[in-house]
């Protein structure tokens, strides 16, 4: 059934094994590997269809999977401060673009605009793998998220990078110079105050 096309008889057994294998997968790594798989699967099931409604339904499934496996290897780059889980997810973006775009060519307007659908998913994706890289690279260690949606936890901005929006700075040992044509509270303190022999 591995070899089934949708609409055949035998397509809802390779479905179901999919969705067992996932089910026994034995971490959000092998997990997101799995979804990027049946991504592709899903792709060049869609090559082969005619009929407008099962292409349709088609392409949101290798959709759904691709958002899958955002979450999945996005949530495992996070929760190990580690951007190697990213890398499945930027390669299977660049090939399964290549084959979309070469695929596209050869369809109808209508087929088109649907295809399209999809390569704007695969560039969310691909922002949102790059967003992840960058915030893994904070120098002050791993960021906060600021909540998720379907492609998974999004990355807040570096700790240096929130401290300049709020004004504030991140470090300790040393107070920051006060602004141009301000004095501090201190200095000016200490300039204004009478010297001991003047109070003589």
């Amino acid at each position: 059934s591995s070899s089934a096309k949708p609409g055949e008889p035998l397509y809802s057994f390779k479905r179901d094994h999919e969705t067992f294998t996932l089910a026994f997968a034995r971490s959000d790594i092998s997990r997101g590997q799995l979804h990027l798989q049946f991504a592709r699967t899903r792709l060049n099931e869609a090559e082969g269809i005619t009929d407008p409604t099962q292409l349709d339904s088609t392409l949101d499934d290798a959709d759904g999977d691709t958002r899958s496996a955002m979450r999945d290897l996005g949530d495992a780059a996070l929760s190990r401060n580690s951007t190697s889980p990213l890398d499945p997810i930027d390669q299977f973006v660049v090939n399964q673009r290549k084959d979309l775009q070469g695929w596209m060519d050869k369809l109808s307007i209508n087929k088109r605009t649907r295809a399209a659908e999809s390569l704007a998913v695969l560039d969310q994706v691909q922002q949102r793998s790059t967003a992840l890289r960058t915030a893994l690279s904070c120098n002050n260690g791993p960021v906060s998220t600021n909540g998720s949606d379907d492609l998974g936890l999004i990355p807040g901005n570096c700790l240096a990078a929130r401290a300049v929006e709020h004004g504030t700075s991140t470090k300790h040992d040393a107070p920051s110079a006060a602004p141009a044509g301000h004095s501090t509270a201190t200095s000016s303190t200490t300039s204004n105050a009478p010297s001991a022999s003047q109070n003589a």
